[in-house]
């Protein structure tokens, strides 16, 4: 009896068959879990990774377009003067826009992306380098001051993802203007601010050229592309708005908490007048078919740039410093016969006795009124992670 005992205390320190088994699984369990757990973390970091590397993008973007707006050397002010050498601003509100009308499939994370803005800029820290390399001995040249245009391109290269139809680059190009009349890169002019301010003398009007033809439009699609004029990829909206004083804010009379502003899904002129002021696309009413009495300074369609008929612009909605000279340059731009009967002293018709009258002129700047602000809103896709982010930059031109 004694030695059967002991016989099966022997026994029982083996591990049978099952409880191998039993740990085998636990063991691959436990190897699982732990997997999946690295896995997951891999997957968060490399996300939280490509997200700061996204930020980091925005934010020096952000850096870029802040220092090109508040180093603008033109008065936001229609009808500039060559001889105060003050460059020029230029807004092109293109056909699309942040709004349902304009959003596939109604999804708002698309937005405008045919604007532009194009400026004279004075640099307040290092100056603009230009990489072409025009200058003796092929060394860059470099100027304090450049005229700067951002705008959007689509991004051939980009590879179609689930939910996103078109990404897009954003292009920062800069073109030097040069104080000894060399132009830098492909610049049209000698460089000077003061012929800046003419239309005809400014960079990318026509294929990237000097154009000779009034009212000279500045043609997106037509401008050339550098790899280095790239500052953002995946891009999905470039949206700026002009600060429009006059504009109508509306409560909405389904929910009194509610304010419609230009711009705001389902906006509809009319109703109770609330307040007034508001960031707006040029010719905002326009794109609602609201041909009713303008209702603020940038609602309605901008003024025919040559008296008397809308010539052969292409682009409609357009904000410009427009230059004074085009009324002094013994040119007949409206065809009438007659030159620059705006400021020849004779009474050539519009009000009747009044000498040099409005009426008189013979182009006009699309819009009249001075350029207070602007706020332009940047949205860009992080394939990695599939988040979208948003930046907006605001500038005041007016001084305070």
């Amino acid at each position: 009896m004694k030695y059967r005992n002991t016989s099966l205390r022997a026994r029982r320190k083996a591990v049978t068959l099952i409880e191998l088994l039993v740990a085998i699984a636990a063991t691959l369990v436990l190897m699982t879990a732990v997997t999946t757990a690295i896995s997951m973390l891999g997957g968060r970091m490399g996300n939280n990774r490509a997200t700061i590397e996204m930020i980091d993008q925005l934010r020096s973007v952000r850096q870029k377009l802040q220092s090109d707006l508040a180093g603008h050397t033109a008065q936001a002010l229609p009808w500039q003067d060559a001889e105060t050498g003050g460059g020029y601003i230029e807004i092109i509100e293109g056909p699309l826009k942040d709004h349902p009308s304009s959003w596939p499939n109604n999804d708002n994370r698309f937005g405008d992306t045919d604007d532009v803005i194009a400026l004279t800029v004075r640099s307040q820290g290092p100056p603009f380098v230009s990489t072409a390399g025009n200058s003796a001995g092929g060394n860059d040249d470099e100027s304090y001051v450049a005229e700067v245009i951002w705008y959007l391109k689509p991004d051939q290269s980009a590879t179609p993802r689930p939910g996103v139809q078109q990404l897009y680059k954003l292009y920062r190009r800069v073109e030097l203007v040069l104080p000894d009349g060399r132009a830098g890169g492909a610049s049209t002019t000698d460089g000077r601010l003061a012929e800046l301010t003419m239309r005809e003398n400014r960079w990318g009007t026509l294929n990237g050229k000097r154009s000779e033809t009034m009212p000279s439009e500045l043609i997106p699609s037509n401008l050339p592309t550098r790899r280095e004029d790239v500052v953002l990829t995946n891009v999905l909206s470039f949206d700026v708005k002009v600060w429009d004083p006059q504009a109508p804010i509306y409560a909405d009379a389904s929910n009194e908490k509610r304010v419609m502003a230009p711009g705001d899904p389902g906006f509809r002129p009319g109703g109770t007048v609330i307040g007034r002021g508001a960031y707006v696309d040029l010719g905002y009413l326009q794109e609602l078919s609201e041909l009713a009495t303008p209702t603020s300074h940038f609602s309605s369609m901008p003024n025919p740039p040559i008296s008397g008929g809308w010539n052969t612009i292409p682009i409609t909605f357009i904000w410009d410093t427009w230059p004074r000279f085009y009324e002094r340059d013994g040119k007949d731009q409206n065809g009438n016969g007659k030159i620059d009967e705006g400021y020849d002293g004779i009474d050539n018709g519009g009000i009747q006795g009044v000498v040099d009258d409005p009426g008189e002129l013979e182009t006009r700047p699309p819009y009249s009124h001075p350029l207070r602000g602007i706020r332009i809103t940047i949205r860009i896709y992080e394939p990695a992670s599939q988040q979208v982010r948003q930046l907006s930059v605001v500038q005041h031109f007016m001084p305070e």
